[in-house]
């Protein structure tokens, strides 16, 4: 029977539905020409066998549309220094006594100011003494500090400064019946009643709140009652409770199908705890159907969710012959945590358990190869923000994995244990960084860079692909699976007018070049091969393309630089890829 995709919905929300079929609609009409652009010609060629486990690796997922932090403007007044008349009158100012301050060492702030002991100094340069010492409590994210000289009589040369660093008189968390005010206090953490104000902790609080699906965060900060105090009011509104998206690409192999259409489907806050149920569907129609269904709570700060995972693929194309057939189960558990929240910089940890059931079958030489994977893994994501060069944008990811495979069946074990030897405990090391560079105007220059470690030879649910439109775009997607290796991604790119009135949007274009380096093996066994590495690379030209109303596409066309030939699927000139992306 050929695999259906079936999208359902809650049968009072008709006009969600009626925006999901518009968008499926257009998405298979762009799809169909796509396709024959990216039509290509077939050759003879030889590959390893697809198991479940490189084939998972390929499924595409749908990064979520990026949600506008709240308002976090907060006016700071430059400090205005004064022009001391040289005629002023001056006394001699042996030492200055800082009065009020609690987080930051007084000592300090003396530095900061430039204060020198033994100095003549006017009434106006001691004023000047006192903004400069509020720019160092503003950097030091004081940002409602002020210091000011009280009424003193000046004996023995001491002058005392006073300081008001700025505290929470009140502080007000309106739920509105979306969020529990509970669990708004647990997300603003050091935000209280009494408390200093820190623009860092401020921005943490609103920001982890807003992080919450579906909903709204809005802020006033106001005078209080009493001097040196401020009134803080957060307000959350609810917004929809079901977004997603639906989506075609060409990004899939020639034996489960190339072109693939899917869904993701968010149930924002069901509960209205800050959780989200998230769905998401992806079939080639022809020998690939993916499913995957998570939930995600909030605990604290915490994040933890759980999700189930189903592929199922059938060869097609030159392994027809062959009958092979296999699915892959995940089960994982996790948790995540901010450790850093903020406009400019971010840092993440996660931790994930993930429990694999692995089938492969091969009915013509009746083969079945079951097996078992535990993992467990250290991950750590962010993000910052720099004036480098003209300012940048970095992101990082980095994954420690600690686990074990266990084959079920007394041939593989014995097949194994001749050959690969994967059977048993692993570990690996992957990484992941970028860097979006500012050069001039609407140019930018991107950078890309993904290496991976092994301890052993890798099942393929962890190896490493070259090939495909998130790698070496010149080559096939499947191509180059090993244990360890690298891929450098570099990318020209360029914001420019759109010309087309009836697509209005932003339009981007680029140049890039792509080199990758796969090591197979990491103990290559006698019989396993003579090469045992594979280093390709290609380059080409893109086009990105994003709507008004939220149509995502990416396209790119790529050649492939020097002479190795794919294994993984025929060969050609060029190779044309394309995403169409309809968030709802």
């Amino acid at each position: 029977m050929r695999p259906v995709l079936v999208l359902s919905r809650p049968q009072s929300h008709s006009h969600h539905a009626s925006r999901w079929v518009s968008a499926i609609a257009k998405l298979v009409g762009y799809g169909l020409v796509f396709t024959v652009i990216g039509l290509f010609s077939r050759v003879t060629f030889a590959q390893q066998l697809p198991t479940a486990g490189t084939e998972i690796q390929q499924i595409t997922q749908i990064p979520p549309l990026i949600k506008a932090p709240p308002k976090l403007d907060v006016e700071i007044k430059a400090p205005e220094v004064i022009n001391v008349p040289s005629n002023a009158r001056k006394i001699e100012i042996k030492s200055i006594q800082i009065k009020g301050i609690k987080n930051i060492a007084a000592a300090d702030l003396i530095a900061a100011s430039g204060f020198v002991p033994n100095s003549m100094l006017s009434f106006e340069e001691l004023k000047n003494l006192t903004q400069k010492m509020v720019a160092y409590l503003h950097e030091k994210q004081y940002f409602v500090a002020q210091v000011f000289l009280p009424p003193q009589a000046i004996s023995d040369g001491v002058v005392i400064f006073e300081v008001m660093e700025g505290k929470y008189s009140k502080v007000e968390l309106k739920g509105n019946g979306v969020i529990p005010k509970a669990m708004l206090t647990a997300l603003m953490g050091k935000v209280k009643s009494g408390e200093p104000i820190k623009a860092n902790d401020l921005e943490r609080g609103l920001l982890l709140v807003s992080d919450l699906p579906g909903v709204l965060v809005s802020s006033n900060l106001s005078p209080g009652q009493v001097t040196g105090t401020s009134d803080l009011v957060v307000e959350v509104e609810k917004t929809a409770l079901l977004s997603g998206s639906v989506d075609y690409d060409n990004f899939g192999n020639t034996y489960t199908g190339v072109n693939r259409v899917g869904g993701t489907l968010n149930i924002n806050n069901p509960s209205g705890n800050g959780d989200i149920v998230t769905l998401r569907a992806q079939t080639s129609a022809v020998g690939m159907n993916y499913g995957r269904a998570s939930y995600q709570g909030q605990v604290d700060v915490f994040k933890p969710g759980i999700a189930l995972t189903s592929m199922q693929y059938q060869l097609g194309q030159q392994y027809q012959s062959l009958s092979a057939y296999g699915r892959a189960n995940i089960a994982s558990v996790y948790t995540g945590y901010p450790v850093i929240r903020s406009r400019d910089a971010n840092l993440n940890m996660l931790l994930n358990f993930d429990l694999k059931q692995l089938n492969d079958n091969v009915r013509a030489t009746n083969t079945m190869t079951p097996k078992k994977a535990e993992v467990a893994s250290f991950n750590i994501n962010g993000d910052s923000k720099d004036q480098l060069l003209g300012g940048g944008f970095n992101t990082y990811y980095s994954s420690f994995s600690v686990g074990n495979i266990v084959l079920q069946n007394q041939q593989s074990i014995t097949n194994d244990a001749q050959y690969a030897q994967t059977n048993g405990t692993f570990n690996k090391l992957y990484l992941n960084t970028t860097r979006l560079q500012n050069i001039a105007g609407p140019l930018s220059l991107y950078g890309a860079f993904r290496g991976q470690f092994a301890s052993k030879n890798m099942d393929g649910t962890e190896k490493m692909g070259l090939g495909g439109a998130n790698g070496v775009r010149a080559y096939p997607e499947g191509e180059g699976y090993g244990d360890q290796g690298y891929l450098l991604n570099i990318e020209a790119r360029a914001n420019v007018p759109n010309p087309f009135s009836i697509m209005p949007g932003q339009l981007q274009l680029i140049g890039f070049f792509d080199n990758g380096s796969i090591m197979f093996n990491k103990n290559p066994w006698p019989g396993a091969g003579i090469n045992n590495h594979q280093t390709l690379s290609g380059a080409g030209v893109g086009l990105n393309w994003t709507s008004q109303n939220n149509l995502v596409l990416r396209s790119y066309l790529a050649h492939k630089v020097g002479g190795a030939a794919p294994t993984s699927a025929p060969d050609q000139t060029y190779r044309f890829w394309v995403q169409l992306i309809q968030y709802l």
